[in-house]
């Protein structure tokens, strides 16, 4: 079965997550959330959602 866009999308997050070695506060702060809009296919709020976790995280040396 091929991915859904919000899946393909969510795992690119993750994946950015864990090369800046932010999985853990990833995965304790928004994964609930990016599962619950990924199977709502609200990609508006898995981007806002992700957005905000890359500034509240960032030193200036991520983006």
């Amino acid at each position: 079965m091929a991915k859904t866009f919000a899946e393909k999308e969510f795992e690119a997050m993750r994946l950015w997550a864990i090369e800046h070695k932010l999985v853990d506060e990833f995965d304790k702060e928004i994964l609930e959330k990016l599962t619950v809009d990924m199977s709502n296919k609200n990609i508006d709020g898995m981007a806002a959602s992700f957005g905000y976790f890359v500034l509240e995280h960032s030193d200036g040396g991520y983006l």
